[in-house]
């Protein structure tokens, strides 16, 4: 696992060159809600500081979904272009074998920790998915920003990063900070960024409660509304 001030592990998705650029792994839901946009590409590209990836199963999570399938039918085309220079890997063994075993830590400490504060609070208990535990892991072993909109995630996330003995080098960001790297780098203009959330709010996104209110502090402006 990588800690903070570590450098990058070789991999064959090395950024060379552009070693300044961080990782941003982005997580199904995510990737799916910014192909709402008009940008392409999405996955594999260089934006803002970052080096836009997803993983290999979370592209498969998508193919092998009759339901995402069929919903986001219109963004197949777009995501078989694009998974080539959009997935990290293949990764060295080496790597595999540390994420491996970083996912066995992580599964036993996640499923406590959702299970000690969804019990404290009186809700149904949560769980982080076997690919919610891969993205973990992996940006845990690359020092990377995860983008997502899942609760449970970013409730661990939030958690490890705040125990400075740990010492994970990750950081969690939503798809509206996404919105905001791409229109700041100037890939998405104003107009399209509202256009997007519109689109979002039309196909009944389950965006997270505090979506208003980040849309505010990042935009400096009213949410856009569907009538």
């Amino acid at each position: 696992m990588r800690k903070q001030g570590e450098e990058d592990n070789d991999s064959d998705d090395d950024l060379g060159e552009n070693a300044e650029l961080r990782l941003l792994l982005v997580d199904t839901n995510c990737f799916l809600r910014i192909y709402h946009s008009d940008l392409r590409p999405f996955l594999g590209a260089d934006v803002g500081g970052y080096r836009i990836r997803t993983l290999i199963s979370l592209l498969r999570e998508v193919e092998d979904s009759n339901r995402l399938a069929h919903e986001y039918a219109w963004v197949r085309d777009d995501l078989m272009d694009e998974a080539h220079n959009g997935t990290l890997g293949p990764l060295p063994r080496a790597d595999q074998e540390e994420i491996a075993e970083e996912i066995k830590a992580l599964r036993r400490y996640a499923n406590w920790l959702l299970d000690k504060h969804c019990t404290a609070h009186g809700m149904v208990a949560r769980t982080l998915s076997g690919r919610d535990l891969e993205l973990l892991a992996t940006a845990a072993q690359y020092g990377a920003v995860i983008a997502s909109d899942e609760w449970a995630l970013g409730f661990v996330v939030a958690d490890l990063i705040s125990d400075e003995e740990a010492n994970y080098a990750i950081e969690i960001v939503t798809s509206m900070e996404v919105l905001s790297i791409l229109e700041r780098a100037g890939k998405l203009s104003a107009d399209a960024r509202r256009a997007t959330v519109v689109s979002w709010l039309r196909t009944e996104e389950k965006l997270p409660r505090d979506w208003q209110e980040r849309y505010r502090a990042l935009f400096d402006e009213t949410p856009p509304q569907i009538q």
